[in-house]
């Protein structure tokens, strides 16, 4: 899986209050959307946090929960750690931000899900939004983002964020806007779940019966290979002790019929 492309988007002089009067977040307390996405207001620099003080960016990461890198592809129905974190100079005294994923059809796009440190979940008018929770003092703010169903398309990531000196007033802040762009994966993958062998796991044990003359490649949901089977019997346990838990794929061959089949490991 290729590396997430960062969408950095340097201080623009734009908004609406954002922090220093919502310090909670304009979607709890004004019921409004400033996350720049189509159909939402005018966001965070267009009348306050102009002062474009700091020259803040934004960087927009969706990360991978069972490897814990960066990707730029999701998997239909796979949980993920999206992250946005504000880059600055100087000393600001707080940080906020506002985020909305949505689909071409400008639908919520998958769920958003366990907010982190600072973090709430929020709805605007049926749109969801994840949003700061309180000025604060740490410049990166995360929560689990639950992907979309097959077939859903491109996810696009709209935000806003700000960088405050906690004057008391919205003037002296910066203000960054961000974008970014995820593609659903092409996994392929069809569990066939009429095939000869069966598969059963045990502490991590992977026991599969019905193998004889049948070669097997073991697969994690991002296409790395994990292990060949080949010449068994009809009985073969294979140790997967050392991956993490998830969803994973065998492939079968012989010399009748090839399939795929899915496995949990927990």
């Amino acid at each position: 899986m290729k590396q997430l492309n960062k969408f950095i988007i340097v201080a623009l002089v734009l908004s609406v209050p954002f922090i220093s009067a919502y310090d909670n977040g304009v979607a709890e307390q004004q019921n409004r959307d400033r996350t720049g996405a189509p159909g939402s207001d005018a966001h965070c620099g267009v009348s306050c946090h102009n002062g474009q003080a700091f020259s803040p960016s934004l960087e927009i990461r969706l990360i991978d929960m069972m490897t814990n890198e960066e990707v730029t592809e999701y998997i239909a129905g796979n949980t993920y750690i999206m992250e946005w974190e504000i880059t600055a100079s100087g000393n600001p005294g707080s940080y906020g931000f506002q985020a909305t994923a949505l689909l071409d059809n400008e639908a919520n796009a998958g769920t958003f899900q366990s907010p982190g440190t600072d973090v709430q979940l929020e709805d605007v008018d049926g749109r969801h939004i994840v949003e700061h929770s309180m000025d604060s003092p740490t410049n990166t703010f995360s929560t689990e983002w639950v992907a979309p169903s097959t077939g859903s398309g491109e996810v696009t990531v709209y935000a806003s964020s700000v960088a405050a000196n906690n004057n008391g007033s919205n003037s002296g802040d910066g203000f960054a806007p961000g974008t970014a762009a995820f593609t659903e994966a092409a996994t392929s993958i069809e569990d066939v779940t009429n095939a000869e062998i069966n598969l059963r796991v045990i502490n991590k044990q992977l026991q599969i019966t019905n193998v004889q003359d049948k070669f097997m490649t073991i697969y994690d949901l991002r296409g790395q290979k994990i292990g060949v089977i080949q010449n068994a019997s009809d009985v073969v346990t294979y140790d997967l002790s050392s991956q993490s838990n998830g969803i994973y794929i065998i492939a079968v061959e012989d010399e009748s019929e090839q399939y795929v089949k899915k496995f949990m490991l927990n």
